[in-house]
């Protein structure tokens, strides 16, 4: 049987892909086993024009590429959003690509009823594009902060933060990713303004 030709979309997506595992093997090289850290965020990459939240394979890539490029905002957009939405790309600002899979029926005649039916189900690539961070667009608003709910939780949080020999670091870089960093005996926090409620 003839080999398929795999379509361009497919091509490129796979090349991306390639890319990204490549530089994590790098830095499995370079830095052991602790290459696995910054590559599991969870800041939820999302689009404010179209209220898309990334998932899957696109979640991680945007994740992996905004933590690479040091992005701390979450948010990413296509040229045309930006265009559209009357915002500018920032000189030297790189897209990073994102892909659009469908699935598909499998349909098989039946052979009691002569009738099609669904027999089983494939994801085909279906296109691809290239989005830009919040951090490399001029003119697009601050990212809604959410309401933070407070309560006596943060007094019990104060006291145990001074009680700790532990030195506890609250940065927008660790959004999504807090955790203890046995290298210099540290935790590594979002800011807590940045959560919906002290608890």
């Amino acid at each position: 049987m003839k080999e398929q030709k795999k379509s361009k979309s497919l091509e490129i997506v796979e090349k991306q892909r390639a890319l990204v595992v490549e530089k994590i093997i790098e830095d499995m090289k370079r830095d052991g086993l602790h290459w696995s850290e910054p590559y599991i965020p969870s800041l939820s990459p999302h689009n404010p024009v179209s209220g898309t939240v990334y998932q899957g394979g696109n979640r991680f890539h945007l994740g992996f590429v905004g933590y690479m490029r040091g992005f701390t905002d979450n948010r990413w957009c296509t040229f045309n959003q930006i265009r559209d939405s009357g915002w500018h790309l920032k000189k030297g600002a790189k897209a990073a690509l994102i892909e659009k899979w469908r699935e598909f029926s499998i349909k098989e005649e039946n052979e009691d009823t002569g009738e099609k039916e669904v027999t089983g189900h494939y994801l085909r690539c279906v296109g691809y594009w290239n989005v830009f961070n919040a951090s490399e667009i001029e003119g697009i608003p601050a990212p809604p902060v959410p309401e933070h709910v407070s309560d006596r939780t943060a007094a019990i949080a104060d006291d145990l933060i001074l009680s700790s020999r532990c030195p506890i670091v609250e940065s927008m870089r660790y959004q999504g990713s807090a955790g203890y960093a046995p290298g210099s005996d540290r935790i590594l926090i979002a800011p807590r303004e940045t959560f919906l409620s002290d608890e």
